[in-house]
């Protein structure tokens, strides 16, 4: 471990920044700070200082003891100062800080000088309390935490010690394996990582030594600024009776002697011991493959099954006797899901991937993608399968897939039912089961703060709609949810300390174990939204009692008649454009930017634009592709900018691009609409932009015959009675509008 040492000052204050990647405030221009200071605590964990902003930070771990705290440093001793009081360090022996300052660096920021001559540091001291802390340190200096940062396909080795908050050491040891992970998660700067022990070990204490494992996630919740979306949310599943839920528990988490946050250190979602239980059928493949080295460097490639669908696996593989499991498949985005290795496409166009066995034979494919069929497509047939007259429950297991979907509805969970969603299948069954759960960031309403608690998201998605038509599907929930709602109401919502069931605590306890890990967690990566952390915590309580009651009331009143209108869950009932959007999307004029949101007010892009005209059209034949640079047919808007473009509706640039990216304003849209009108036929004569609009002076010569016309339609409205903001961007509830005002125009005409 490399220790501190106190630099005479020889060099210039650029320099000197330069070397120790330290900002010199200009208070201190002066003087030079000292570096290679640490916070030393048993051998494997050191903390040094790092600069954030223009202060430097000493973050230290819940198990220091800063009334007998140890700083190491080269040199002679060292003076400690705050405020009126000092004392003499020599390095490697205790002091007592509380003592000298008054302050607890557990409760807030203590702020000291360290000097030795003309050298000087000023630090600020900050100090976790209450959870574990896990020190990484690269083997590699050339494959540190830098450069497995820079790319999620770099693996570095190292070691690491896990203390608890007390000081014990729960574990240390070799890591076979540091890297990242995620993937919305891993384009943020906090990064989350997996890792490799080199032996199982039971990091989190369970007292099981079937929960011993080798793999293990460092979940950064860096779009969670309560920090506790997934503990609540595996805690509260695995309580409710769902198989397999994540064991988890946060951490402060150093890397390479700099504290980088605070972190849930959590199980992978994978097939194992302790994890998903099901017959280790990568293993088998393996096995049955002994002239394969590496499977990795086995290629792929693609096919269409029995049923009609596209599907990616890996050839050259045998495979063994039995492949009825296990599997581990994940619903994804598409472009996500190619990335992987195996992988297929259901008749509804879902992109199913196969986590385990990541390298899948062809005949395996077959296998497992036409049972999943089999299940959609009871589904979609109200429950019975068209073909085998099977009901969808003899594909999959009800309860999981009920307990499953409560979780990803009452979580308000961003990515249910399209990414992230897990389903297992054991060897000897011919049945699926839903879970485990996984990643809830982008929920509790931070996926987006315009969805509307009180609305359905999981149940708005395609498969989540057809679920809910299904009685004997309402009924399963119905009756799963006596069990959640009192688990939710009376554990996690309760307003007393120390209430558990099991795993679940509350949520308040939950906020209270990481507030002072939040604090220095903040001062590294601040939160987006005003407030403190117990706002943000009790924001969390108040959001999910508001949405407990509410989806409790709504699932309790279902009949057999019930009957669910789609709605979209940021569109409100009572906003004036909520008919318009409703009425463009029952036409298929617009589709919501996902199952459960339109994003009223994002901005129409000239892609979209064209692409609603087009379906307006009819969708007419065109002759070939557009002739853009930037627009293939393959795109989503290809054959609506090649239509466009033929029509005279839509023109490139001169450069010769389309832009489909680019938002467009009021006066294009309105512009292209009446083109499109003329293109249809219809009577386009106008009069002038009435005197009323006090901006109608704003409108181009090219687009005032198209105002005039839309006017006198009565399809366009202004922004405020005697405001028509030609030059201002159109948004898509806008645009909803006036497509369902020349929708009825054109019907009566």
């Amino acid at each position: 471990m490399n220790r501190l040492t106190i630099r005479p000052l020889l060099l210039t204050l650029a320099a000197l920044a330069l070397c120790l990647g330290l900002t010199l405030p200009s208070a201190h221009a002066a003087g030079e700070r000292l570096s290679h200071l640490t916070w030393q605590g048993p051998e494997g964990a050191a903390v040094s200082p790092q600069q954030q902003g223009d202060k430097t930070w000493l973050f230290l771990p819940a198990s220091a003891d800063p009334s007998a705290l140890t700083l190491t440093f080269d040199g002679g001793p060292i003076t400690l100062s705050a405020g009126e009081g000092a004392a003499v360090l020599t390095s490697g022996e205790p002091f007592d800080l509380t003592a000298l300052t008054g302050q607890n660096p557990a409760e807030g920021t203590v702020t000291v000088t360290l000097t030795r001559g003309s050298d000087w540091l000023e630090l600020n001291l900050l100090q976790s309390q209450n959870i574990s802390a896990f020190f990484l340190t690269s083997q590699d200096p050339a494959k540190d935490r830098l450069w497995v940062e820079q790319d999620k396909e770099n693996k570095a080795k190292g070691a690491a010690v896990l203390l608890g908050s007390d000081g014990e050491e729960i574990w240390s040891g070799d890591l076979k394996q540091i890297k990242g992970r995620g993937n919305s998660t891993w384009l943020y700067p906090k990064k989350p990582y997996q890792i490799k022990l080199s032996q199982a070990a039971d990091l989190l204490e369970t007292g099981d030594p079937g929960e011993a494992a080798s793999t293990w996630v460092l979940l950064a919740n860096y779009c969670d600024e309560s920090l506790l979306h997934n503990q609540l949310t595996y805690d509260l599943a695995a309580q409710f009776g769902l198989p397999y839920s994540p064991n988890c528990k946060p951490v402060d988490l150093y890397y390479d002697g700099e504290y980088r946050g605070s972190y849930l250190l959590s199980e992978k979602t994978e097939i194992g011991t302790g994890r998903v239980e099901v017959a280790d059928l990568e293993g088998a493949i393996e096995k049955a493959n002994p002239q394969v080295d590496d499977l990795d460097d086995l290629p792929t490639a693609q096919g269409v099954s029995q049923r009609g669908n596209r599907y990616q696996y890996v050839t050259g593989l045998t495979t063994p006797e039995d492949y009825s499991g296990g599997y581990l498949l994940e619903l994804d985005f598409p472009a996500r899901a190619q990335e992987e290795k195996s992988w297929f496409v259901s008749s509804s166009g879902k992109y199913v991937v196969c986590k385990s066995p990541e390298y899948l034979p062809q005949d395996a494919m077959e296998y497992i993608s036409a049972l999943w069929q089999d299940f959609e497509d009871a589904v979609m047939n109200g429950g019975t399968h068209p073909v085998t007259g099977l009901d969808y429950t003899d594909y999959m297991d009800l309860d999981s897939l009920a307990r499953c979907y409560l979780i990803l509805e009452l979580s308000q969970d961003g990515d249910a039912f399209q990414s992230s969603t897990f389903f297992y299948k054991p060897a000897g069954e011919e049945k699926l089961y839903a879970g485990p759960v996984w990643d809830f960031d982008s929920a509790y309403g931070s996926y987006d703060q315009a969805l509307d608690p009180e609305a359905f998201s999981a149940g708005q998605t395609a498969l989540g709609r057809k679920l809910l038509s299904i009685p004997s599907f309402r009924a399963a929930v119905q009756q799963c949810y006596e069990e959640l709602y009192p688990l939710v109401e009376e554990t996690a919502l309760s307003g007393q300390p120390g209430t558990r069931e099991g795993r679940l605590g509350t949520i308040l306890d939950y906020g209270a174990q990481l507030a002072a890990s939040q604090r220095m967690d903040h001062v590294l990566w601040p939160k987006t939204t005003p407030g403190s952390y117990q706002e943000a915590v009790q924001n969390l309580q108040a959001w999910l009692a508001r949405r407990n009651q509410w989806l409790y009331d709504e699932v309790m009143g279902w009949t057999e008649d019930t009957v669910f209108p789609a709605r979209f869950a940021d569109v409100p009932p009572d906003a004036w454009y909520a008919q318009a959007v409703e009425d463009v999307v029952a036409q298929g004029l617009f589709t919501g930017v996902s199952d459960f949101q339109f994003r009223p007010y994002a901005s129409m892009t000239r892609g979209m634009l064209v692409t609603v005209l087009y379906r307006l059209a009819g969708e007419p034949e065109v002759s070939g592709d557009a002739a853009f640079s930037d627009v293939a047919g393959t795109d989503w808007y290809g054959p609506a900018a090649a239509w466009a473009a033929e029509t005279g509706v839509a023109e490139g640039y001169p450069d010769g691009t389309f832009q489909p990216k680019r938002a467009v304003t009021r006066q294009e849209l309105v512009t292209l609409l009446y083109r499109c009108a003329q293109d249809l036929g219809a009577d386009t004569s106008a009069p002038a932009i009435p005197a009323a609009f006090g901006d109608r002076d704003q409108v181009p010569d090219w687009a005032a015959e198209a105002f005039g016309w839309a006017i006198d339609r009565g399809i366009l409205t202004g922004t405020k009675p005697d405001i028509l903001s030609p030059q201002a961007l159109a948004t898509r509830c806008q645009g909803a509008a006036l497509f369902q005002r020349f929708g009825q125009l054109l019907a009566q005409s």
